[in-house]
């Protein structure tokens, strides 16, 4: 779901952001089972409120990391930020 979410995203703001999506390969995908919408709205904040406003071409990546017993997501990007 979230790689469809990122193409869907970048397709409708292609000139504002590039992404990268990385995913540990130590993941079996089978064993991990996370509700997809609990990581999109980062995602959807980062584009909507950083990205999509920045003069320039802007970066969103996403990594997700196994860490011990647990799950790791970090989602980063050079948006516009806060005052």
């Amino acid at each position: 779901m979230i790689k469809l979410y990122l193409k869907l995203e970048h397709s409708r703001f292609k000139e504002k952001f590039d992404y990268t999506l990385d995913i540990d390969d130590k993941l079996i995908s089978s064993e991990c089972l996370v509700p997809p919408m609990l990581i999109q709205p980062y995602i959807e904040n980062a584009v909507w409120h950083g990205l999509r406003y920045k003069e320039t071409k802007g970066l969103l990546q996403v990594m997700i990391r196994q860490e011990y017993d647990s799950l790791s997501v970090i989602v980063e990007d050079n948006g516009i930020g806060r005052k």
